[in-house]
Parts: C-alpha cells; sequence; structure tokens
C-alpha cells in the first residue's frame, strides 16, 4: 500500500479495490458540490449543505471516515467554499457540527487528531484513505485496529 501502485498506469491492476475507494471518495465528493449547487435559491442551497453535514456527522458516528471526509471535501470544494451567505444561512447546529469535523479531520500536525480519535475507536471502521499509519506502528497492526471488516482484522494481526 504504500508503493502506491494504484498511481502507476503499469500496476494499476495490482490495486483494483484501492481505485474504487478512490473513485467512491471522488464521486461522493462531487455529488455534494454538485447537490448544494444546484439549488437556486440561498435558503434551498442552505438546506442542502446542513442535509449533508448532517449525513457526514452520521458517517462519523458510523466511523465512516473515508466518507464523511468525502463530503467534507465536496463542502469544501472552491465552487461551495466561495458561497459565503450560503454558510451563513446555515441553522448553528449545522456551523457547530462542520467545525467538529473540520477539527477532527484537519491534517494539522499530519492529522494528528484523527490519529489519535482512530486509535481510541471500537473496530471496524473505514478509515480515510490517504492517511498514512505513524511510523512507530506497522501498517498491519493500523489496519487491524481500524479495518474495514473483521475478518481482514484477524488475518492482519496473524
Amino acid at each position: 500500500m504504500l508503493n502506491q501502485s494504484w498511481s502507476k498506469p503499469k500496476t494499476k491492476h495490482k490495486s483494483p479495490n484501492v481505485l474504487k475507494f478512490i473513485t467512491r471518495f471522488n464521486n461522493l465528493s462531487n455529488w455534494v458540490a454538485s447537490s448544494i449547487l444546484k439549488a437556486a435559491k440561498l435558503r434551498q442551497r442552505a438546506k442542502v449543505m446542513s442535509k449533508c453535514i448532517k449525513l457526514a456527522e452520521h458517517l462519523k458516528n458510523l466511523h465512516n471516515f473515508n466518507g464523511c471526509m468525502a463530503i467534507l471535501a465536496g463542502i469544501n470544494s472552491a465552487s461551495v467554499y466561495r458561497l459565503r451567505w450560503t454558510r451563513k444561512e446555515l441553522p448553528p447546529r449545522s456551523t457547530q457540527i462542520l467545525g467538529e469535523l473540520e477539527e477532527i479531520l484537519s491534517s494539522a500536525r499530519a492529522f494528528q487528531l484523527y490519529r489519535e480519535t482512530i486509535a481510541q475507536l471500537d473496530p471496524p471502521c473505514i478509515p480515510y484513505l490517504y492517511v498514512a499509519p505513524p511510523r512507530s506502528r506497522s501498517l498491519s497492526i493500523s489496519l487491524a485496529h481500524c479495518c474495514l471488516c473483521s475478518s481482514v482484522a484477524s488475518t492482519s494481526r496473524t
């Protein structure tokens, strides 16, 4: 996984699931951005954005950090981010949730808060794929702790 074989044209066949994971992330973030932008009126855009924020919160509660980050990527895409009036129209609770999610999934200090959150979770979870495990831990231990399914966890530990 650390060799990023999915990014090299000659070795893409070695990691089809990673490519599907990346494609799903991109599709979800594009869907969020286009759903917000399709709304013609300010209040409609704010309502759609608020629903997307609630969806991201539910995904975080389900330990699906990849989906949560995809929604945040859509909300923070350039075309949506510049809609200042839409953000001001959000309910205070949605603004608070968005701030909390952005704090947890912030890239500050190499995603330190995200890594700490993942370390405290009970598996299973779906990690944000683009964050490499800390150097002090092996990849198999990190995947065993935060796995896509419990069967992967049991085979990763052996």
